[in-house]
């Protein structure tokens, strides 16, 4: 073997034991816009109104229209779904009011939340507009950092027992 084949083998190495060695210790790469792009950790504290999560959505219709309609790409949650971040907007108790204007929680308006037109609508449409109310056992995912982000305003509530964990950041790019 020559030199630098081993070299290019001990740095291959290295950086698939690196890898590994930061997932488990609870570290993940977010490149979604939902939430500043960078290096996140999972943080053992209880999830509320203005968390980060990620979860794995279930293989369920309403998160495959996401991948259908290409908001999302391919991953290794059930259906070949992604892992997805995002911040939660509301938490059981709390109204949530989806209107052409945006989704407002408690009466407040959330900006970058009017819901996007997408073509073919047939694949992904806005939530029923109206008034929600969030049961027990439920939040709603919605990102104010990106007007494009695909979370409840889509998809709805999503089950607490779907969460895996709330995260931070360590260090993001924008």
């Amino acid at each position: 073997m020559t030199v630098v084949l081993r070299v290019v083998c001990v740095a291959v190495g290295a950086l698939v034991l690196a890898v590994v060695a930061a997932r488990e210790l609870g570290f993940l790469w977010v490149a979604s816009e939902s939430v500043p792009p960078g290096l996140w950790r999972k943080v053992s504290e209880p999830i509320g109104r203005g968390s980060v999560v990620t979860f794995c959505p279930p293989d369920e219709p309403r998160f495959r229209a996401g991948r259908e309609a290409g908001f999302l790409p391919s991953g290794f949650c059930p259906g070949r779904l992604p892992r997805l971040v995002k911040p939660v907007a509301a938490v059981a108790g709390d109204v949530v009011e989806i209107g052409h204007e945006g989704l407002r929680v408690n009466g407040r308006l959330l900006p970058n939340t009017r819901p996007i037109e997408v073509r073919p609508l047939e694949l992904l449409r806005p939530y029923p507009p109206g008034r929600h109310v969030v049961h027990d056992g439920e939040i709603w995912l919605v990102s104010t950092y990106h007007r494009l982000s695909w979370d409840s305003r889509y998809y709805g509530p999503v089950r607490v027992t779907d969460l895996e964990s709330a995260v931070r950041p360590v260090w993001s790019y924008r």
